[in-house]
């Protein structure tokens, strides 16, 4: 999941998004893995896609913040 933050720093999106399916895909229960990937989909512009993906990563880790503070954003911006 890091490799994938560190390729969306570089606006590298399909390798970022590319890294965090395999963090997923290695464990299904590691919710920054979904973090990521929801980044780097809200960085492309598809927020929808990315609310959808935050939302996996709180049903994960009900206490992760960063994603319920992001999930809250995007509820709010997107008129949910």
């Amino acid at each position: 999941a890091w490799k994938a933050a560190a390729y969306a720093q570089m606006n590298k999106f399909q390798d970022a998004l590319d890294c965090a399916e395999q963090a997923i895909a290695a464990d299904p229960h590691y919710e920054w893995g979904y973090f990521r990937k929801a980044r780097t989909l809200e960085s492309m512009g598809e927020a929808m896609a990315a609310y959808a993906v935050y939302v996996k990563a709180v049903e994960v880790n009900p206490d992760f913040q960063m994603a319920l503070q992001r999930v809250r954003d995007l509820k709010f911006r997107l008129g949910l």
